[in-house]
């Protein structure tokens, strides 16, 4: 790794990078990976990548975790609200409020996201953070149809409708 910090600092496009100024042009994934990655670990703060699709986002993000696993994030949003509206998908609403959790805490991360992203309504931290259960042995919670219980027996949760 340090042969490549080596090299990147030579680099033009890093330099531009580092600073926050001017365009870069990239016209290969991996590249692009390494350019994100490596300005990441040299400044350690967060990095916002706004990819034009899902698509193009969710191919920068698989060679982003490859490299930094823990401490890259993917915000995907379906791109139609009619889609989402008549089949939403639970794994990217599950992606999705990972990435909040995760954006809560004060470790830098790199978020990948894209354009409809943006338009989304998301709450405020601090609504978010009221918002969520932190679950723990012996745990139980009432809901309007029915309730949560989490067992040290078995390790799990239940939840009772």
């Amino acid at each position: 790794m340090k042969k490549i910090d080596e090299i990147l600092k030579q680099n033009p496009a890093f330099k531009t990078l580092l600073k926050g100024e001017g365009n870069i042009i990239v016209n290969d994934l991996n590249d692009e990976a390494l350019l994100v990655t490596s300005a990441f670990l040299t400044l350690q703060k967060d990095i916002i990548v706004i990819k034009p699709n899902q698509y193009e986002a969710n191919l920068l993000y698989q060679q982003i975790s490859l490299i930094n696993e823990k401490d890259s994030l993917f915000f995907p949003v379906d791109e139609s609200y009619r889609i989402e509206a008549l089949a939403s998908s639970p794994e990217l609403l599950g992606q999705r409020i990972d990435a909040l959790y995760q954006l809560t805490t004060d470790q830098p991360k790199i978020l990948i996201t894209h354009g409809q992203a943006l338009v989304r309504y998301l709450p405020s931290r601090q609504l978010f953070l009221d918002n969520c259960l932190n679950l723990k042995t012996g745990f139980a919670k009432t809901f309007d149809q029915g309730w949560l219980y989490i067992s040290t027996a078995s390790r799990s949760a239940v939840l009772f409708f």
